[in-house]
């Protein structure tokens, strides 16, 4: 079930704008109804590439998680996971000593640095405030698709093209 604010649930609010606004009125504004901050495709790529073999969960702190999939023995690799809804945040967690001294990165780009795991397989990940970085082994295959640059403003394109159909019906008459 949707959230409700004030009697009204988001898709009811959404909805609503569009009868009002028509839905390409603002169309040449960006209006953008973002989500992940644009990185909700690397997130879907990430977990497609990376996000294999044991779940361990980090609930250590109340405003920030994080989680690891270590891998197999097909898909060595996993990914470390951390997420916080507040400010910045780290978390020490066990990738397992099969990645001891790896180096790791975020796939996101919004957590600068580096991570070297440590003889037990530990590594300590850090993520900026209010948001989630993806850290991964930073020569796996695959980070050649990052990032993954979807354009997810569907609004722009479709104020174009009626845009373009209404300047073929004025040329018309």
């Amino acid at each position: 079930m949707r959230q409700q604010h004030f009697g009204w649930s988001s898709d009811n609010l959404v909805s609503s704008w569009i009868k009002q606004q028509g839905p390409y009125k603002h169309a040449s504004r960006k209006l953008v109804l973002s989500t992940c901050g644009d990185k909700l495709a690397d997130l879907i790529l990430a977990r497609k590439l990376f996000a294999y073999g044991e779940f361990n969960d980090y609930w250590d702190n109340p405003n920030c998680i994080g989680w690891v999939r270590k891998g197999t023995h097909d898909r060595k690799n996993g990914c470390a996971v951390v997420m916080s809804n507040t400010g910045s945040g780290k978390i020490k967690m066990y990738v397992g000593p099969e990645h001891k001294g790896w180096v790791w990165t975020d796939l996101l780009g919004w957590e600068q640095g580096e991570v070297t795991i440590d003889e037990e397989g530990n590594g300590v990940f850090n993520c900026p405030g209010c948001s989630i970085a993806v850290w991964v082994n930073k020569d796996v295959e695959g980070r050649e698709h990052f990032p993954v640059n979807f354009d997810s403003n569907i609004y722009v394109e479709a104020g174009k093209q009626n845009g373009d159909k209404e300047e073929k019906e004025d040329k018309k008459e």
